[in-house]
């Protein structure tokens, strides 16, 4: 539904402002949205990142969800990890989109479009990669 919605308000942004750079100013607000719910869900018992964790492991219903949940309670280390994940996530989107707001005011409208396909995909593959690497230790760790 979220993405859907995406796509209707840059089709409607982009026909309202005749302006490319609005749309790509609409993907860099997105992208903030996200590292703010993250950074605020810090607040809260369970961080955002947590969520998505269990939810990718098939959600709490499942064996290595509800483990994902039962370590989180049980665990500092499983608490530290979650919590320092979700604000890494969070820092590190609001600075992609500060970014790509930047270059859609400062460089070529292509420019911007290039760098707004490829940036998301760079740092989203950059910090699933450093939390699986933490998210191994910890469970070998675990295991011992």
């Amino acid at each position: 539904m979220t993405v859907l919605a995406g796509i209707v308000l840059s089709i409607a942004l982009g026909a309202w402002s005749d302006n490319p750079k609005a749309v790509l100013l609409q993907s860099a607000a997105f992208t903030a949205v996200f590292g703010l719910c993250c950074v605020v869900s810090l607040m809260f018992p369970k961080p955002l990142m947590l969520r998505f964790g269990i939810a990718l492991h098939g959600g709490p219903e499942t064996a290595s969800g509800s483990q994902l949940a039962t370590d989180f309670v049980k665990h500092p280390a499983a608490r530290h990890f979650w919590r320092v994940v979700t604000a890494v996530w969070g820092i590190a989107y609001l600075a992609d989109a500060g970014v790509r707001a930047w270059a859609v005011q400062r460089l070529s409208a292509s420019t911007s479009l290039t760098l707004n396909r490829t940036l998301p995909w760079l740092l989203t593959a950059l910090l699933f990669t450093w939390a699986f690497h933490w998210a191994s230790r910890l469970e070998h760790e675990r295991d011992f």
